[in-house]
Order: structure tokens, then sequence, then C-alpha cells
């Protein structure tokens, strides 16, 4: 009797159920029926956006995978051969291995294992625009360093649209964001970026800043120093270690403050050097009014310009009451200077036609030649000497309102003959041109006090 009574519930409740059921998908069935293809459509853009979604989601993984994958058997290798990763033999290998075939065949071998990998990364850009090219953007700095010299002598064998230009003028960076493109470049031209760059204690360069030490600073024993951007520490090491009483030497690079302790060895040890790896647009409170004497060779000008502004007031807290601050400052006085020589000297000179043609066919070979080629910005006041490394620069009116508003007050600005200048055989070299018998490319040197009127 109780199974009668639980069937007969069971199957009321189910036909209770069942009439609603009915109803809707009747009138789901009505709504069909009436606005089928507008439903359909739908469903399909639906379903097409989800198999995009998987298939994008899928690519990316498998992208992720195989350029991890080819990074990991880049360096397997490197570990397997330490010579591989010696830029001074990597830049020469013709010379270093001519004489072992193996060696030099094994090596080719893998430069080219290296910029295949590079421009499969490269290539991912048709899909993902800058995603994997941010995130392995030091494969680009690495290759370039190492093996810079190798793809220039083989760059045929690389086809990929854009790529040559992509690697000349290293446009990785622009897809990283000012501060880490810097830190990226200083990483990796830590060893010997003074040796192919143009920079103030070459020989030949007019530098009052060599007078300046040796003449015009009292007590030099008794004072403490600090070099803010020390790099490779070769201004410490040969100006500043042996004659002051204590040196600071600060940058936000691990390879530059390690190639700092390498060469300043000797000094470490005395007590005389003291390295801090700080980043001077965040905090230098480590150093507040500890020093007599602060210097900065072009190192207070990265490519954000917010930075700058920072880094004066932390450069003026370091410094005591009648501390002095001593600066080296690229000039885009002087960059506009040499785009004028290119266009009064060069384009124009060669430019054929009437004084009006001859005036646009240079302005259009100035731009073409020039301001592409060395990725002139005179609005960022951005300049590559050397093509590829941008570099941001200041008019040399500016500087004493910028110091200013940093708590700085300006006491000497290098002019005329009293700036750093480089003659035009170094010039040429580093991409500046040669002008000959014209006024030479100069940086301003720059000496400031604490400005202690302001509160």
């Amino acid at each position: 009797m109780r199974r009668l009574i639980k069937a007969f519930l069971t199957l009321l409740i189910l036909t209770l159920l069942a009439i609603p059921i009915y109803l809707f998908g009747a009138t789901i069935f009505q709504l069909i029926g009436q606005y089928y293809y507008p439903i359909a459509a739908i469903v399909a853009i639906i379903g097409l956006a989800l198999t995009l979604y998987v298939y994008i989601q899928h690519r990316r993984t498998s992208l992720l995978e195989l350029l991890s994958s080819l990074n990991q058997k880049v360096c397997e290798i490197m570990i397997q051969n330490p010579e591989f990763t010696d830029y001074r033999k990597t830049r020469k290998y013709d010379e270093e291995w001519g004489c072992d075939p193996y060696k030099l065949n094994k090596f080719e071998a893998f430069a080219r294992m290296c910029w295949e990998h590079a421009e499969t990364i490269y290539n991912t850009k048709v899909f993902f625009p800058g995603l994997f090219i941010k995130r392995f953007a030091f494969v680009f700095e690495r290759c370039k360093r190492r093996y810079g010299n190798w793809f220039e002598n083989n760059s045929s064998s690389f086809s990929s649209p854009g790529f040559l230009e992509f690697v000349r003028h290293c446009k990785w960076r622009k897809y990283l964001d000012p501060r880490t493109a810097d830190l990226l470049r200083w990483d990796n031209e830590y060893e010997d970026y003074d040796k192919h760059m143009i920079h103030p204690f070459q020989n030949g360069v007019k530098n009052p800043l060599v007078a300046y030490l040796k003449n015009e600073i009292k007590n030099k024993e008794e004072k403490v120093v600090a070099d803010f951007g020390c790099g490779n520490g070769y201004f410490i090491k040969d100006y500043l270690a042996p004659h002051f009483k204590k040196v600071y030497g600060t940058d936000y690079s691990d390879n530059m403050i390690q190639a700092t302790k390498k060469n300043c060895d000797e000094f470490i040890k005395k007590g005389k050097v003291e390295l801090l790896k700080l980043d001077m647009a965040k905090d230098l409170s480590k150093l507040y009014e500890k020093i007599d004497l602060g210097f900065s060779i072009n190192s207070i000008l990265p490519r954000n310009p917010t930075d700058t502004p920072k880094i004066l007031e932390q450069i003026a807290k370091t410094l005591k009451s009648e501390g002095q601050f001593v600066a080296i400052i690229p000039s885009f006085t002087a960059v506009r200077h040499v785009r004028k020589l290119y266009y009064e000297e060069k384009f124009f000179k060669e430019a054929k036609g009437n004084w009006l043609t001859k005036r646009v066919r240079a302005r259009l070979r100035l731009r073409r030649e020039f301001d592409r080629k060395y990725q002139y910005n005179a609005r960022k006041n951005l300049f590559a000497d050397n093509e590829a490394d941008i570099q941001r620069f200041i008019g040399d009116d500016k500087i004493e309102s910028l110091f200013k508003k940093a708590g700085l007050k300006v006491t000497y600005l290098g002019k005329e003959s009293d700036e750093v200048e480089y003659p035009w055989d170094i010039c040429e070299r580093t991409g500046y041109g040669y002008f000959p018998g014209k006024k030479q490319v100069w940086d301003c040197f720059v000496i400031a006090i604490k400005d202690t009127t302001q509160a």
C-alpha cells in the first residue's frame, strides 16, 4: 500500500513540474521560431569568440613554452662554453677562433641559434604586439652586446621584415618603460661602455673637471665625496679614491656595482671606497648630510624626464651645509648645433638645383638621414649618437632653473671655452659627424652649492 502511495505522489509531483516546463518550453520554441536567425547569429558569434579566445590562450602558452625552452638551451650552451659569453672574444670571433675551425664553427652555430631565438621573439609581435618582446627584452640586449658583430656579418640570413632595423636601433627598448629600458641597457654595458661611447675622460677631450679637481679643491684628504651614478668606477679609481678621505659610489645597476668593486678593489679593502646600490630618483637617505663634494658624470638625465628633478632633490639633501655638487651634463644645445652643421655644411652643399630646391632637398635629407637615423626628438630632448642608445639631453639655458627648483644654486656654468669639448675625430667615431674648423661638440660643466635659503 505504501509503495502505491509513493508511486502516486511521485507521479503527481512530476506532473505538476511538467506543466510549467511544458509552458516554458513552448514559449521558448515560439521565440526561437520568431527570432531564429538573430539568435543563431548571436550564438555563432559567441561560439566563435570563445573558440578564438581558447586558440589565443593556447597559442600564447605554446609560444611561451617554446621561447622559454629556447632560452634554456642557449643558457645551457653558455654554461658549457663560457668563452662564448666573453664579449672581448665574441666581438672579434674570427680573430679569436680563426685558427681553430671547429671552435669557430661551433661559435657561429651558437650565435646563429641566439639570433634565431631573437627573431622568433620578434615575429610574435604579429599576434601579440609587444607581449613577448617586453618579456624577453634581455635576450635582445644579450645578443646585441655579445654577438652583434656576427649579426652584422650575417644579416642577410634573417629575412623577417623590419628585423634588421629593429636590432640595429635597439627598438625593443621602446616596449619598456624608460627606467626599465635604461637599467637593462646599463646592466648589459657595464664592462666597457666607456670604450665605445663618447665620454669626458677620453684622450684628447678638453675636460675642465680635471683641472678643477687638481687646483680648486683644498684639503682633499679631509673631505667625503660621492660619485652619483658611478658606472664601472674608473672615475672613482683614477680621480677620487687616491686623493679624498672617503668616497661613496652609487648606482642602481647590480652589474655596474660589481664592475666598480672589481676596478676599485684595492681602495675598498682600505676602507676608502664604499659602494651603495641606490636609485637616485627614489632614495639617497643613507647619504643625507654626509657629502662635502658630490659628482655626476652624465648620470642625472635618465630617459624618464620626471626623474631628473627627483635626482637633483635627493643629491641636494646629501650635501652638507657648505657642500658642492659638480656635474657634467649632456647638452641638447650641442646636439642642435650638430644638426645645423649637417644641414648647412653637408646636406645643403651637396644638394642640386636653385636655392629653394636645395633648401627643400636638404631639409628632406636632414629628416631622413639625421632625425630618423639618430632618433632625434626636439620635444623630449632625445638623441642617439650611435643610432641605437637613446640619451636624454638638456638645453644649456634650462640648467640653472632646473637646479634651483631642486634646492641647488649654480655658481658656475661653463660657457664658450670652459665647456667639456670633444674633438671632431672622436665625434666622427661616435656618430656626431666630422666638421673640422667648426665649433666642437660639448657637454656642460656645472658647479652648484646647496641653497640654504630654501626651506
